[in-house]
């Protein structure tokens, strides 16, 4: 398993959305940093065009959101997004790989406050800023789709870190 510099940690993509892994939309892989900002690098194919030979904006807010919202839950905070505002400042052409960065930039007791952007080495295609309101580990514990984000979290919770959890997940896969 390619993962682990000590510098970030790749996200196994069945932790990720069904839709962000459609294989017709993009190739990707999901990083979650040391300096606690998740990153996914992403090639986008002709399946996300939306404008000629660019990318479907409605396909790069999904890439900002899931990027904000795998940003909290690996930093241990459950919750949903209640607001999501992308900024586009320049269309993303297809046949090209980008990056889109995730931070949490401020928490209080019922919401954690998010930031995104879209970028390559050059150019700062889109950002996004977003609301999440964190919701109860218990509520989310009845619900069993999220059985899994849920158990990251009480992971994390006990201490333990991301490379750990990812270690698992794999050693758990290679018995199965």
């Amino acid at each position: 398993m390619q993962t682990n510099d000590a510098d970030r940690v790749l996200i196994p993509p069945h932790w990720s959305s069904k839709l962000l892994n459609q294989a017709s939309l993009s190739s990707l892989q999901t990083f979650f940093n040391s300096d606690k900002t998740l990153t996914v690098e992403f090639t986008p194919h002709d399946a996300a065009e939306g404008p000629k030979g660019h990318v479907h904006g409605g396909y790069l807010a999904t890439i900002l959101d899931e990027t904000m919202g795998g940003t909290s839950w690996y930093n241990g905070l459950a919750g949903l997004a209640a607001n999501l505002n992308v900024r586009y400042r320049k269309s993303v052409p297809l046949g090209a790989s980008y990056k889109s960065t995730g931070c949490v930039t401020r928490l209080d007791k019922r919401r954690a406050y998010l930031s995104a952007r879209i970028y390559d080495d050059k150019t700062l295609y889109c950002e996004a800023t977003a609301v999440f309101v964190r919701v109860p580990l218990d509520f989310l514990r009845r619900e069993p789709e999220m059985a899994h984000a849920v158990r990251i979290i009480d992971y994390i919770e006990s201490g333990m870190t991301i490379a750990e959890l990812v270690q698992m997940d794999a050693d758990r896969h290679q018995t199965a």
